[in-house]
């Protein structure tokens, strides 16, 4: 099954530190929120994954928590995003840095999560912060990526595939369970 620490009392909590993480983006990028280019995923994806985090005392707080964000994705979306492929992974990925679409919108903020989960695995919190500095002075979420991190969106969304894959196929199959 998947787990989940979210109560009706953590609810408050996470959305807290949901919003303080917001907090945190808006001073470390000069105001830039979504202006500038910067997507919904950057922003709202990384707010859901430290949200997730920060108020979680237990070992695994944020993979449990991310499950049950992916869960309330996979409620609007399993029948309608096709997720066999890393091809199809990359395409969500795209999607979520948009805002013209519901599925785009949610996909900001549940698939971006996983996202910079992987993104922080990776490479680290400290490019994390460089990524939300970058985004003060870069002309897009692209050239944002590059400063940060010395690759593209489309070389670290190809590389982040196989891990936004596996953990939605993951939830997928216990949410059709």
């Amino acid at each position: 099954h998947v787990g989940s620490f979210t109560t009706d009392q953590k609810v408050f909590t996470t959305t807290t530190a949901h919003e303080i993480t917001h907090i945190l983006q808006i001073d470390r990028s000069n105001n830039v929120g979504y202006n500038n280019n910067m997507p919904p995923s950057l922003w709202e994806g990384s707010a859901v994954l430290f949200g997730s985090g920060i108020p979680m005392s237990n070992v695994a707080w944020y993979s449990d928590e991310l499950d049950h964000q992916l869960m309330r994705f996979l409620s609007n979306f399993a029948t309608k995003v096709p997720m066999k492929t890393e091809a199809d992974a990359v395409n969500l990925l795209i999607k979520a840095e948009r805002t013209d679409a519901e599925v785009s919108i949610e996909a900001g903020y549940y698939v971006g999560a996983i996202l910079f989960e992987w993104l922080i695995a990776k490479h680290g919190v400290q490019k994390f912060l460089d990524l939300v500095d970058a985004t003060g002075t870069a002309p897009s979420f692209d050239d944002a990526m590059i400063k940060a991190y010395g690759l593209g969106k489309a070389d670290i969304y190809k590389q982040a595939a196989p891990y936004v894959l596996k953990s939605y196929q993951r939830v997928l199959k216990v949410f059709n369970s």
